[in-house]
């Protein structure tokens, strides 16, 4: 499995389906048809990332994304 064949990724699809459902995340804007699966979840990711708060802590990128999916739930 690599980044390279996303469609092997079970999670990964179910979980970018649930959000094109708004069933998770439904403040996400839909993606055009052509996204590819990596396209998807940098959207996501920059969504949730946006409702991280805006500390002075030295949080990682991907705390900050965890954060901010926590508060967007």
């Amino acid at each position: 499995m690599s980044f390279e064949s996303p469609q092997q990724w079970n999670t990964l699809g179910k979980w970018l389906r649930a959000v094109s459902e708004q069933r998770l995340y439904n403040r996400v804007r839909p993606w055009p048809p052509s996204y590819v699966p990596r396209q998807r979840a940098e959207r996501v990711a920059s969504t949730l990332l946006s409702y991280a708060p805006t500390t002075g802590d030295s949080n990682t990128l991907e705390e900050l994304v965890f954060m901010g999916a926590a508060l967007a739930a």
